[in-house]
């Protein structure tokens, strides 16, 4: 019988002066996310924030919101901000502002777990000085708090499907943790919702090599169902009534796939060049065994780069199948939340170069350097 694969878990000790480094980091990338926060006058779809946001009452809120195309969780929290705090441009902005913050720690915890602290250090410095993670922190829409979400409620799956893989009882902790990040990731964006989906499906393809853990996907996932189920008919009836706002997005070209990339890293001439190999690499080499040529697919679904590679690829991939055979649904920003495993990816492909660390490092720099 063959062994069951475990995923790895990195728990080198972590020098000191690594935390001086992140802690300039998360300091400089809040600076850049607090810095002009009001500067700019609210746009088209803040304003639309404002409006859906406004009513007297949170359950006027959650009412109004059946004939809006997202989900209410983002309204509700800027309701809260106007009622209780204020309502100038900074304050609308604010919770954006302090969940991209909270990102650039999150992911260095993260790749530190799957990697080693040198990827945590690449990985939180992309998320806190390039330009798409920056510019969404300063807008007043959902979308800097579903990537710190998605991010969280990925962390810990990860952990509760490890633990699962070595035999032990995941954390009750754990379980918590991630049932709240992945439910209010649902509840900000309906592309929450698609991620709680795709996590379902990858650990059930996960799991199935261990004979007694599919009692753990009921507990996994059963309050993230149960918490969803109050919004469901809302769906249902957006759904039947052609509600979902989508008319305006076009049907997405053959090459949209640079767009996405570029989306993510900045229009960087040398990162776009770079990632569509190293993000593809790990795919590759693992396709023999999801075709059936070879039987191991167990090495494929617990290797952390092919995890990383399916989490940032296999969201675009079914919505631009789902938007060329049917309405399209493809817009990057809908996106964000495959942010964490693209920068975690492309820190480790750096780290992993045969060459000097120095050079390394100097790739890094120049890369973030190079995006606009």
């Amino acid at each position: 019988m063959s062994q069951t694969p475990k995923m790895n878990s990195h728990e080198e000790k972590t020098p000191g002066y690594v935390w001086m480094i992140l802690a300039l980091i998360v300091l400089s990338g809040s600076f850049m996310r607090l810095y002009g926060l009001e500067r700019e006058s609210l746009w088209l779809d803040e304003l639309a924030t404002v409006r859906r946001s406004g009513f007297g009452t949170v359950s006027e809120v959650m009412r109004y919101s059946l004939y809006d195309p997202h989900p209410p969780g983002h309204y509700i929290i800027i309701h809260l901000i106007t009622r209780y705090i204020g309502d100038s441009e900074f304050w609308l902005r604010f919770p954006s502002a302090i969940a991209g913050i909270l990102s650039t720690i999150m992911i260095f915890y993260f790749a530190r777990e799957l990697f080693t602290y040198k990827e945590g250090l690449m990985s939180s410095a992309f998320m806190a000085f390039l330009w798409t993670p920056i510019h969404y922190s300063q807008e007043a829409r959902s979308y800097s708090m579903l990537l710190l979400t998605t991010m969280v409620s990925a962390h810990y799956l990860l952990k509760i499907l490890r633990d699962i893989h070595e035999g032990k009882e995941p954390k009750s902790t754990h379980v918590i943790i991630y049932s709240l990040s992945i439910l209010a990731s649902a509840y900000l964006h309906y592309f929450g919702l698609f991620f709680l989906i795709l996590q379902g499906m990858y650990s059930i393809v996960f799991l199935r090599y261990n004979s007694h853990s599919f009692k753990h996907i009921f507990r996994i996932f059963a309050f993230p169902f149960l918490g969803y189920i109050p919004w469901i008919p809302n769906i249902v009836y957006q759904l039947l009534k052609s509600t979902t706002g989508a008319e305006w997005i076009p049907e997405p070209s053959p090459i949209y796939f640079l767009y996405y990339i570029a989306f993510i890293f900045d229009n960087s001439n040398i990162m776009i060049a770079l990632v569509v190999a190293v993000h593809l690499i790990p795919l590759l080499k693992h396709i023999p065994n999801i075709m059936g040529w070879k039987v191991d697919l167990r090495q494929a679904i617990t290797s952390q780069e092919f995890t990383l590679a399916m989490w940032v690829w296999m969201p675009f991939l079914v919505i631009y199948i789902k938007s060329i055979l049917s309405s399209p649904l493809l817009v990057v920003r809908y996106l964000i939340f495959t942010l964490p495993a693209a920068y975690i990816l492309f820190a480790r492909s750096i780290n992993k170069l045969p060459i000097r660390s120095t050079f390394r490092w100097l790739i890094f720099i120049g890369a973030n350097l190079e995006g606009e």
